[in-house]
C-alpha cells in the first residue's frame, strides 16, 4: 500500500512539473510576441526612430552564394571569400570571384600584375581606389600624411599613367601639377610647379628631356645632354 501511494505521488509531481513546463514555455513566447511587438509599434509610430550608436567588430554582407561581397572592417585579411590576404581596412566591395574591386580607406599595398606592390613602407595612405576584374589597381585618391602628399591617379595595364598631385613636401622635385607616364614606363610629362618655385613643363622620352621653365625672374628652354649627362640651357630670358 505504501509502495502504490509512493508511485501516486512520483507520478502527480511528474505531472505538475510537466504542467510548470508547458506553463513556461506559454509565457516565454507570450514575453517574446509582447518584445517584438513593442518594437514594431515604436517604429510604425515612429519611423524616425533612432539608435544612438551601433558598435560591431565587422560587417560582412553576403550573395546568395554565400559568398562575401560587401566588408567593413578594420582587418579585412580574414575573410573567407577574398583573394588577397594581406592587411587593409576599411570598406571593401569583392566581385563573385573574390578579387577586390572598390577600397574606401587604408591601403600600404596594392597589386599590379597579380602581384602584390608595397605602396610605401612606414606609413598608411587613405583613400579611394578602384581595381579591374583580375583585382589589378586602375586607379585611386589617396593622401600620404607624412610625406603630405595628395594624390590622383589613373593607370593602364603597364602600369602608372596619369597623375595630378600636391604635396607640401615635394616629389621628386615636383610640387604641384600632372604627371602623364609614357606607355612602357620609358617617359613623361609633367606640367606645373617645382620644389623650387619654377612653373615647368618637362618632356622626357629614352632619356631626351626638354624642359620649358618660368621663375619671378626669367624664363628659359633647356635640354640634357646625353654625353655629359647635364642639362643645358638653349635660351634663357630676364625681365
Amino acid at each position: 500500500m505504501e509502495n502504490q501511494k509512493n508511485q501516486n505521488s512520483i507520478e502527480k509531481l511528474h505531472r505538475e512539473i510537466k504542467k510548470i513546463k508547458n506553463q513556461n514555455k506559454i509565457l516565454s513566447f507570450s514575453l517574446f510576441i509582447i518584445v517584438i511587438s513593442f518594437f514594431a509599434y515604436s517604429f510604425s509610430t515612429n519611423p524616425e526612430a533612432k539608435f544612438s550608436s551601433i558598435r560591431v567588430k565587422n560587417i560582412i554582407v553576403e550573395d546568395g552564394m554565400g559568398k562575401d561581397r560587401i566588408i567593413i572592417a578594420s582587418d579585412f585579411s580574414k575573410t573567407k571569400s577574398r583573394i588577397r590576404k594581406d592587411s587593409l581596412g576599411g570598406v571593401l566591395v569583392l566581385d563573385e570571384n573574390g578579387h577586390d574591386q572598390v577600397l574606401l580607406g587604408h591601403s600600404r599595398t596594392a597589386q599590379f600584375n597579380g602581384k602584390k606592390i608595397i605602396r610605401t613602407q612606414n606609413e598608411k595612405p587613405y583613400g579611394l581606389y578602384i581595381n579591374d576584374e583580375n583585382g589589378d589597381e586602375r586607379g585611386g585618391i589617396t593622401y600620404y600624411n607624412k610625406r603630405k602628399i595628395a594624390v590622383l591617379g589613373l593607370d593602364n595595364s603597364t602600369g602608372e599613367g596619369v597623375h595630378l598631385l600636391a604635396s607640401e613636401k615635394g616629389f621628386n622635385n615636383f610640387s604641384t601639377g600632372i604627371l602623364v607616364q609614357k606607355t612602357g614606363g620609358n617617359g613623361s610629362l609633367f606640367a606645373g610647379e617645382t620644389t623650387d618655385g619654377k612653373m615647368m613643363l618637362s618632356l622626357n622620352a629614352n632619356k631626351n628631356t626638354t624642359n620649358f621653365y618660368a621663375d619671378k625672374s626669367s624664363s628659359a628652354i633647356e635640354y640634357k645632354d646625353l654625353k655629359t649627362d647635364s642639362i643645358k640651357q638653349i635660351l634663357k630670358i630676364y625681365k
